[in-house]
């Protein structure tokens, strides 16, 4: 282990930041997340406990090299805050490229069909860039789907609120259509001859739990619960696969006022 490849190039590593030679911050950076992926790869417990020195490595080549005015060394906590929101600014760079390559090909094929190999040579990106965020295609899918579905969320969170059931409808309509055509891309591939039926019926649920509050504050019958969502679901999700097709040719705004009157005029029979 001592005399191996990869723990000369960390030995050298330590050599070269400590003397705050020619080497830069971004080979220095880029040589540890090279040596932790090879770490964790091979289950080298004892490499990666080596490698999270680095990070404090790290800090001495800052505190000898980044000032600000007057002379004022960066404090410890400040480097950190930099370097973290560097690297979490690389990290959605590089999920939104996947992300991209990802709905293209699904255009084409189902997502079972697509691989690792075929989606990072798209994108031209390697296989081990890939396996630093994510596990497998499905993983990533699964991922995609719960980052968009945690804002699906909070929007019917932010819409909760109010007596007037048309107003607080619409607007939630209107802000759940706005969402699908900030996310044309994705959503055309998730909702799409090739998407993923999970996301559909998990987007089924979701609006099913935040109509079902809405339904019971109201005093209407529980009993007729699930025919008016069985409605009220083939009725939404039939309209934003047509919207889909047409290629939004109508604003959210025109899409959420004809799903309100839609859902209205199904219901009224229904209103006590």
């Amino acid at each position: 282990m001592p005399n191996s490849p990869k723990m000369l190039i960390y030995k050298q590593l330590q050599i070269d930041i400590l003397a705050c030679n020619s080497s830069t911050r971004t080979d220095i950076c880029f040589q540890k997340h090279a040596l932790m992926f090879y770490a964790t790869s091979h289950g080298m417990d004892e490499l990666l406990r080596e490698i999270m020195l680095i990070n404090r490595l790290l800090l001495i080549f800052y505190s000898r090299s980044v000032k600000i005015k007057k002379t004022t060394v960066i404090s410890e906590k400040e480097i950190i805050a930099m370097e973290n929101t560097k690297i979490d600014r690389r990290v959605r760079k590089t999920k939104a490229l996947l992300l991209k390559g990802l709905t293209q090909l699904m255009e084409e094929k189902d997502v079972n069909h697509i691989s690792v190999r075929e989606l990072t040579d798209l994108v031209d990106l390697n296989r081990g860039t890939f396996y630093l965020h994510y596990r497998d295609i499905f993983d990533m899918v699964n991922q995609v789907e719960d980052e968009l579905f945690q804002q699906f969320d909070e929007l019917f969170h932010e819409n909760a609120s109010g007596d007037d059931s048309t107003t607080t409808t619409l607007t939630v309509l209107t802000n759940v259509f706005t969402f699908l055509a900030n996310n044309e891309k994705t959503v055309r591939a998730f909702m799409g001859p090739h998407g993923d039926l999970t996301f559909i019926n998990r987007l089924k649920e979701l609006v099913k739990t935040r109509v079902r509050h809405s339904w019971e504050d109201r005093g209407m019958a529980p009993d007729k619960f699930e025919y008016f969502f069985a409605y009220t679901a083939a009725g939404c999700i039939g309209l934003m696969e047509a919207w889909l097709r047409g290629g939004f040719q109508e604003s959210a705004e025109e899409m959420a006022s004809l799903a309100d009157v839609l859902l209205l005029n199904g219901i009224h029979p229904l209103l006590k």
